[in-house]
């Protein structure tokens, strides 16, 4: 309770208490001691780099990885803060987020976007997203567990929409921030592309605005093969019937991506003028370098 709340408690003050809560996860086999600690840590981790740092010092990423392999299955109660803990250092900055994928976390994502309580999923999926807005080599990771990719795609193909909505950012974060191997591998590999237009039908204007920037840098990459993909999957007539849709900016990526890719420019003079994207990735606390890296295939 000390740890929680907001504004947060002065980071000096909790910090004697961190050891003990480290000894503890390493030591302690009562499951509510255990909850208590993660829920503790998860507070602390909620905020600003240092904050996250004070925890990932502890080097306790691999031991909240181990409890999430642990009790997936037997102990909702426990996995839920605990995996918030993790999510919460995948939003700092590149060596933070770092620290828990090289903990093993992306192995357990998996399992848990799959898990049976809905929030869980949510919460895999939203961690799974913060990932993706890293590194160019944290997206690889990333697309070299075939099953994870699946299984984000997965959420973001069906069910809560809570879900799916964290499960869209997770790719869209693939197709803004990766490389073109990144998106060969989402569109090629993965057949993401109908997912994506899936997305577009629900109406949600800000996850609209996002499936289309990335269906920008997706169609920048090979505009003639993918423009074929699009239309195959019946995603030109997606584009063309959203151009009646009650948002102007939503309006104007449409009326960009049919100009850009699906017609000639300057042949309809009611059409919007051009409008360009930073390519940015979407992440939910600071903005990430760009590393090379990540090793995947195109084929499972």
């Amino acid at each position: 309770n000390l740890c929680r709340g907001k504004p947060a408690t002065d980071l000096n003050l909790i910090k004697p208490a961190l050891q003990v809560f480290a000894h503890l996860l390493k030591t302690c086999d009562d499951e509510e001691t255990i909850v208590d600690i993660a829920w503790a840590c998860s507070y602390i981790s909620d905020g600003p780099n240092d904050r996250i740092q004070a925890v990932v010092d502890l080097g306790i990423c691999p031991i909240l990885v181990q409890l999430c392999k642990r009790y997936r299955n037997t102990s909702p109660k426990l996995i839920s803060p605990v995996l918030r803990s993790l999510g919460n250092i995948v939003t700092g900055d590149d060596k933070q987020t770092q620290a828990a994928v090289d903990a093993g976390l992306l192995r357990e994502i998996a399992p848990l976007a799959g898990h049976s309580k809905q929030s869980i999923r949510k919460e895999a999926c939203w961690t799974a997203s913060n990932v993706t807005a890293g590194t160019k080599e944290q997206i690889g990771t990333f697309l070299a567990m075939p099953k994870l990719v699946e299984t984000v795609i997965e959420c973001a193909r069906s069910g809560e929409w809570n879900v799916r909505k964290e499960a869209a950012w997770c790719l869209a974060n693939i197709c803004t921030g990766g490389g073109s191997e990144h998106i060969q591998c989402l569109v090629e590999r993965e057949k993401v592309l109908p997912v994506l237009f899936d997305l577009l039908t629900v109406g949600d204007i800000k996850i609209n605005e996002l499936i289309l920037t990335a269906l920008d840098h997706i169609l920048f990459v090979s505009p003639s093969e993918y423009g074929i993909l699009v239309d195959e999957c019946g995603g030109l007539d997606i584009l063309e019937d959203m151009q009646e849709i009650d948002s102007e900016r939503v309006y104007e990526k449409v009326v960009t991506l049919i100009e850009k890719y699906f017609g000639d420019e300057g042949d309809d003079e009611n059409v919007a003028p051009n409008i360009t994207e930073t390519g940015d990735a979407f992440k939910f606390q600071k903005p990430t370098n760009v590393f090379t890296g990540g090793n995947f295939s195109l084929t499972n």
